[in-house]
């Protein structure tokens, strides 16, 4: 015998989708005018709308259920019309007339909730209603039905922006900037920065900042950031003026709000940018709140003052003066996350100096031993950043990498190396005490970055690095199995270079290398450098030198990763995303109306074509003429001795006899051109 169905439970949802029930439920209700019943029936109604279920059938119901006095049931009743007035916009009429009375309701709370259901329909054939009903409420009594007006406005707008503009509706709500209530004010500065968006927003005058600023205690936060953000468009008459403005916000800055205190740097800043020695002053004092909010608050909002004191501190020598002396306030804790740790190592290189650059170097140190290994990274790249602004750091630093090089941490010893090589470009005589720990780091490090970087080193040092020779060849022997063409183009720098500083001990590596370089490759750059190398070795080995082997000029200062013009850009966006991103917004912010503000990618070449700003690559097949044109004559024996000197080389003879004893291969692009016995002479020495 089958067993019967367990007993659902009583709640609002044991009758799902059961429409008609519904409607008799709310039609019972009304007739027996039980209130408690009828709003039992709403919030079943409101509560299968929740669940998704279409209770659409019910709206004649829900439109005569409206005629109550009961605040709760309108409210849900209004929720239910808004929620479905689009999908039954001619039902949709049937609402108007309860609305509109509810609109003159006695009490402010249904007149405020009316109003914002009627211009919630957002329907194009209800603007002839809204328009008078808005009109009415913003000359309303009450505040709270003034401020659900102005908000009406906005929604109006968007409907038809013309029945804003070229009724009364604009002109009332500029004039309720002066209102009493600082809620209905805060909600008009938004409107109109919206309304007005295309001239560029709402342009307040001397009389109207005056009386917003005599009042900005009385608002709340929010409204206070919206009146600061009216007052970044006034443009101060004169100094006083400036003052004035700065002794009545200088109270905001005691707040504990992170958006208040950053609008008033942002306004601070921009007053006296043409002070200079005013704005030292300044800073001075936005230090203490800026550093507070940093500590105090929570880890999002104490990154969102980071990135703006890294903005300020980016802007010049006298603003990093202002931070350097609270140099360990940005020290990292252990409990932070990454986010903030990689602003705070960015701010410290910035703040270190002749007095402090030791102790952030030392902190910088702990962090390299990071589980996170970015942070690892960035402190390591932090540490050769002082070095290079803080020149009587460099032996301290170089002698810390140096000991960063020995560790057998392949990421750690990668970004040693190529900071390093940096710092031996800037201060070459402190190579020497870096030397001995590149044997060590060669063995350990695996990323075509660091690979790159012991190279380069290599090459240019060949001369102080004893093993120099030996150190390359296992790379050399690995040529083919590398996949970093970049890697694969270092090395063929290095080992030139290496030869012309030891000649007899890297002749075979040498000649193995442009082998495999010219005829065994696919990399078309590694290919063609091999080749140009090979040839000016055969036209002249002195020429090969002055080329390959040029006196390096020492770096005074290497690039910045973003250009002065696109941080002038995003300060000017301080207090922003855009100061977040490093951005400016119309990178990331689309334009209503119009898509993103951004550079458009060309289209994609056609088949066999080369993509645009590109030339036409020469002929492969056929290309005759070319490859007869680039033909390299063969040089005078005077021009193959590497030294200069008839006998050089220590086992006799001219070093680079065997290796330019054929003629010069042809330019092709195909490798099997190049003639083979000529490149089989390479390994013969």
């Amino acid at each position: 015998m089958a067993q019967p169905p367990p007993p659902r439970p009583a709640g609002y949802f044991e009758k799902k989708g059961e429409v008609h029930e519904l409607r008799q439920l709310l039609r019972g209700a009304s007739a027996e005018r039980d209130q408690q019943k009828k709003r039992d029936a709403i919030k079943k109604v409101i509560a299968y709308m929740t669940l998704g279920i279409d209770v659409s059938p019910l709206f004649s119901e829900m439109v005569m259920a409206s005629a109550t006095t009961d605040l709760v049931q309108k409210k849900m009743v209004y929720l239910y019309l808004v929620n479905y007035a689009e999908s039954n916009s001619d039902l949709a009429i049937l609402a108007i007339n309860t609305l509109q009375k509810d609109c003159r309701d006695d009490d402010p709370m249904i007149r405020g909730l009316a109003l914002r259901s009627l211009c919630s329909l957002s329907l194009a054939n209800m603007v002839e209603y809204l328009q008078p009903a808005v009109q009415r409420a913003l000359e309303d009594v009450n505040g709270y039905v003034r401020k659900t007006a102005v908000i009406g406005v906005v929604k109006i707008f968007y409907i038809n922006p013309s029945v804003v503009t070229e009724t009364e509706l604009l002109p009332s709500l500029k004039r309720l900037v002066n209102d009493n209530d600082a809620h209905v004010v805060s909600n008009t500065i938004s409107a109109l920065e919206e309304v007005l968006a295309a001239e560029g927003g709402y342009m307040p005058s001397e009389e109207v900042i005056t009386g917003l600023l005599n009042r900005i205690m009385h608002f709340s936060e929010w409204g206070q950031c919206a009146i600061l953000r009216l007052l970044t468009k006034y443009s101060v008459a004169n100094e006083g003026e400036m003052f004035d403005i700065m002794n009545i916000l200088d109270d905001l800055l005691k707040q504990s709000s992170s958006a208040v205190v950053l609008s008033v740097t942002k306004i601070f800043v921009d007053l006296t940018s043409n002070r200079p020695d005013i704005q030292q002053d300044v800073l001075m004092r936005l230090k203490g709140p800026l550093l507070t909010l940093m500590a105090a608050s929570s880890m999002e909002l104490a990154y969102t003052v980071l990135v703006h004191i890294h903005a300020l501190i980016s802007r010049g020598p006298r603003q990093v003066e202002v931070f350097q002396a609270d140099f360990k306030q940005f020290f990292c804790r252990y409990n932070e996350p990454s986010y903030i740790k990689q602003v705070k190592i960015d701010i410290l290189t910035m703040l270190a100096d002749f007095n402090s650059a030791e102790h952030i170097v030392l902190e910088l140190s702990e962090y390299v031993t990071e589980v996170d290994v970015e942070i690892a990274r960035r402190a390591i790249r932090a540490i050769g950043t002082i070095a290079v602004h803080v020149p009587s750091t460099s032996e301290m630093i170089v002698s810390s990498l140096s000991n960063l090089l020995e560790l057998d941490i392949d990421y750690v010893c990668t970004e040693a190396a190529v900071v390093m090589k940096d710092l031996v470009r800037k201060y070459p005589e402190q190579f020497q005490q870096a030397s001995g720990a590149v044997q060590k780091c060669l063995k350990i490090v695996s990323e075509p970055d660091g690979k790159s970087a012991l190279l380069w080193i290599l090459g240019e040092y060949g001369l102080l690095i004893e093993d120099a020779p030996y150190l390359l060849e296992p790379m050399i022997d690995g040529f083919m199995e590398e996949p970093s063409g970049a890697v694969q183009l270092e090395m063929l720098t290095a080992t030139v270079k290496l030869f012309f500083c030891r000649p007899p001990e890297v002749q075979k590596m040498l000649g193995r290398l442009l082998q495999e370089a010219i005829q065994e490759c696919t990399h078309p750059d590694v290919r063609d450098r091999a080749l140009l190398y090979y040839r000016l070795l055969q036209v002249s080995p002195e020429e090969a030198r002055r080329v390959i082997c040029a006196p390096k000029e020492v770096v005074e200062e290497f690039q910045e990763e973003m250009d002065a013009d696109l941080k002038d850009r995003v300060f000017e966006e301080f207090n922003s995303l855009s100061t977040v991103y490093k951005q400016p917004a119309s990178k990331f912010i689309q334009v209503s109306g119009s898509p993103f503000v951004a550079t458009k990618m060309p289209p994609p070449p056609l088949e066999g074509e080369p993509p645009a700003g590109f030339a036409k690559p020469p002929p492969v097949n056929g290309g005759a003429a070319y490859a007869v044109d680039h033909q390299v004559p063969n040089p005078s024996p005077a021009e193959t001795d590497l030294l200069g000197e008839s006998g050089g080389g220590a086992a006799g003879g001219d070093l680079l006899d065997d290796l330019f004893s054929g003629p010069p291969p042809a330019v092709s692009a195909a490798p099997a051109t190049t003639p083979a016995a000529d490149l089989a002479n390479l390994t013969g020495f």
